[in-house]
């Protein structure tokens, strides 16, 4: 491991990667649109050049179309937007060819002056009752999905815009005054297209304050632009290696330009991983790996789902993989800390340990005041599982491929025109590609090095045991400890239950692993179920899914969406779901994984989830 790690220190340059951040924030990236083809061209045409193999894999975007049950989405193209305030002053707000944020993606054709009227809950169906929007722009801060189901029986012109997600510590309300956020529409077969723009938090209150004092407020609207059946394209690439397994790096090329940190850095880090493993390689630095490395630059999680979904019989040649969404950040700058994100439990790996053991590498402790480590000048950890990206889909159950993420949280600038190369770190962009490249190609050509694997991923799951009843000693907290270490043996199996695919028998460590759990839950008996714990206990949720769900929350009532929204951080429920656990099952799973869940929430969760014809109960 030090040896290959000594070989690709000096091998990857920041300056050189931040060049290709730059490049990619040049194209204004939307999924299936003349933009997202040009930036994977020009990746295309670069790796070409430095003797990568590569193509352009092309999907329908298409309304008629799905990805394991995920609708697809015609192709996007636009010309030209923007917006003139022309009463009670005149003056410009947006412009597509300024500022590409500034228009809700995904907008439809619209000419014409327009008055602008304010309501309150935009977002609730109620609130149309008493206000008349029928040809008027709708003035917002709520979401514009949530905005568009509510009112378009109401027969809007469009919408204005002006929310901004708060971030607590980095970005509190009002902190951004300036900068537009990223906002589209998700159209389906039979929507009513609108159009929609977006303000600043500065111009969307300034619009108000005009409304609210009684002043009549009128726009300028133009938009051109136009939908039909094409391509969702993503580029793939791949370092040869012996066998048809495959280790996966990703990272979605999408989002409006500029998307710097989210994320071109991602994109970029990949570029490079690809064209100096492959150097390396082809001159004989590097012998080529036994296993493929293949990379992919996506539409975020339509990609995902669709080169899977027209690709299934490669899923078992999936070893495992890495998901790069936001890396670059400039820590000072943008507040955020660095991350390595786990695999689920229930698709454990032993990529997490090698993780794990390559982040303290490429993150020593420094000298503190005493001359002996004991400080860190950047801030990075290893934390449970969270969606919200490649990795969630590729990690499914359904899928079964343990796959980490690397990611930088918080981020100031997150999804606004503000995410510009001035926030990227050149220092952290190298820092990543060393740790993918040698993370990949390490797993890729793991029996040349000298790690005792299976030991490794033993002891970082006893580890994980032990840790789990430290916190029981010190919290004292109702959790049923023979079923949440039942949840961690489980866990720990599965990971080493993987290394067979890597041609490591892992018999010996397994069998040392039950017996090492099984000592511990001899300290401990089954307490008596609660009452809520014995009706959780009874209700089994079952899968009406054969592959990652695609969820409809809009088929709910407006109060419900509502409650499922205030229920987002248990969504990860459903990765426990398999017919046989039962809801008390997947509370303890949860509270093991994240260290917490609230039951009743949890019920609740799962009743909304049968509502929408996602799980049923047996």
């Amino acid at each position: 491991m030090e040896h290959l790690i000594d070989i690709l220190r000096d091998v990857f340059c920041g300056a050189r990667i931040l060049s290709y951040v730059e490049r990619i924030t040049q194209y204004h990236r939307i999924q299936a649109s003349p933009g997202f083809h040009a930036a994977a061209d020009e990746l295309y045409h670069l790796l070409r050049d430095h003797g990568v193999p590569a193509e352009i894999l092309s999907f329908p975007a298409d309304y008629d179309v799905n990805f394991w049950g995920h609708p697809s989405f015609d192709e996007w193209h636009i010309e030209h937007a923007s917006l003139q305030l022309v009463s009670p002053k005149k003056c410009k707000l947006s412009d597509f060819d300024a500022i590409p944020i500034s228009v809700v993606q995904r907008s439809p054709s619209c000419a014409g002056e327009f008055d602008v009227v304010y309501v309150e809950a935009a977002d609730n169906p109620n609130s149309y009752q008493t206000v008349d929007v029928r040809g008027k722009f709708i003035l917002t801060d709520k979401k514009v999905t949530s905005v568009y189901k509510a009112c378009i029986d109401h027969h809007p012109a469009g919408i204005l815009y002006y929310g901004m997600r708060d971030l607590p510590t980095v970005r509190e309300k009002g902190s951004l005054p300036n900068a537009h956020e990223y906002a589209s529409f998700w159209w389906k077969k039979g929507d009513t297209p609108l159009p929609g723009f977006v303000l600043t938090p500065k111009q969307g209150a300034q619009l108000k304050q005009y409304l609210q004092d009684g002043t009549p407020v009128k726009v300028r609207a133009e938009i051109k632009a136009s939908f039909r059946p094409g391509k969702l394209e993503l580029l793939s690439a791949k370092i040869p290696g012996r066998s048809d397994n495959e280790v996966l790096l990703i990272a979605h090329l999408c989002h409006p330009q500029p998307s710097a940190n989210d994320n071109a850095s991602g994109s970029a880090v990949l570029l490079e991983v690809a064209i100096q493993l492959t150097k390396l390689i082809t001159t004989g630095v590097l012998p080529s790996p036994e296993h493929t490395i293949r990379l992919l630059w996506v539409p975020e999680l339509y990609g995902t789902l669709a080169y899977l979904s027209h690709n299934e019989h490669i899923i078992p040649n999936l070893l495992c993989g890495v998901n790069l969404d936001m890396v670059g950040e400039n820590q000072p700058l943008c507040g955020s800390s660095y991350r390595v994100i786990e695999t689920p439990l229930v698709t454990a790996g032993f990529i997490n340990p090698l993780a794990e053991l390559m982040l303290n590498e490429f993150y020593p402790m420094l000298p503190d005041y005493t001359g002996l480590p004991g400080c860190y000048m950047d801030r990075f950890q290893m934390v449970s599982f969270r969606g919200g990206s490649d990795h969630e889909i590729l990690s499914h159950p359904t899928v079964g491929v343990p796959v980490i993420m690397l990611n930088q949280w918080p981020d100031r600038f997150y999804h606004t025109s503000f995410d510009t190369v001035l926030n990227v770190d050149p220092n952290i962009l190298q820092v990543t590609a060393l740790f993918t490249a040698n993370l990949a190609y390490g797993i890729a050509n793991i029996k040349q090095l000298n790690l005792d694997l299976k030991t490794l991923t033993r002891i970082y799951y006893e580890r994980k045991l032990l840790k789990l009843i430290q916190y029981q000693a010190y919290k004292k907290t109702d959790l049923i400890i023979t079923k949440a270490l039942d949840i961690l043996k489980s866990a720990g199996l599965t990971a080493l239950d993987g290394l067979n695919k890597l041609g490591i028998q892992p018999t010996d460590a397994m069998n040392r692993f039950v017996n090492f759990v099984e000592s511990l839950k001899k300290d401990y008996t089954t307490r008596k179920l609660t009452n809520d714990e014995q009706e959780a206990s009874k209700l089994v949720p079952v899968p009406l899914y054969r592959r990652p769900p695609y969820i409809d929350i809009y088929k709910l009532p407006y109060d419900k969406r509502q409650r499922l929204h205030k229920l987002e951080k248990i969504h990860n429920a459903l990765l426990w779901v398999d017919g046989t656990r039962s809801v008390l099952d997947i509370h303890t799973g949860m509270r093991v994984e994240h260290g917490e869940s609230n039951l009743p929430d949890l019920m609740e969760f799962f009743t909304l989830m049968e509502e929408l014809g996602i799980v049923k109960f047996k």
